[in-house]
């Protein structure tokens, strides 16, 4: 069964990426990790009862 050359030209693909577009990947990780720790923040605020409280009345 004849292969796909597909190794290469994917390597080329991502270091012209990382080279060129570096910006564009900081970003969304500064974004990501904003979002996670957000939530993260309010998810392990409350007690553990209180907060199943809370999403019981929201689910109401």
């Amino acid at each position: 069964m004849p292969r796909i050359p597909l190794g290469e030209g994917v390597n080329s693909a991502v270091d012209w990426l990382l080279a060129n577009v570096t910006w564009l990947f900081d970003f969304l990780k500064t974004v990501f990790t904003g979002a996670y720790d957000g939530v993260n923040t309010v998810l392990q605020a409350p007690e553990p009862l209180l907060l199943a409280g809370i999403f019981a009345v929201i689910a109401f």
